[in-house]
């Protein structure tokens, strides 16, 4: 999760290192590998989408911002912290 810049060079890396269709490939053509899933907004869809397909007991998210100061991804991190709240229930987190 990041805006701008903090979401770049991950989606870039992701691209030029993993096949087009990464994330739908089975386990064993990623070699078991994670899905790798870059949100670089806060459109409410993708991130209730998101969670629609992740298990979030299985999932890392990862949130960058350089400042640390980024309104848009402290959203993602509140929202998605409420969605794993209502998924995992608040102290399994």
């Amino acid at each position: 999760m990041g805006i701008g810049g903090s979401a770049l060079g991950n989606i870039a890396i992701h691209a030029a290192l993993n096949h087009p269709f990464y994330n739908i490939l089975g386990e064993k053509e990623r070699n078991v590998s994670p899905r790798i899933f870059v949100l670089d907004n806060i459109d409410p869809d993708r991130l209730s989408g998101l969670m629609d397909v992740v298990k979030p007991e299985e999932t890392l998210f990862n949130f960058i911002t350089k400042s640390g100061t980024t309104v848009e991804t402290m959203s993602q991190f509140l929202i998605i912290m409420r969605l794993l709240q209502d998924k995992l229930g608040k102290y399994r987190l």
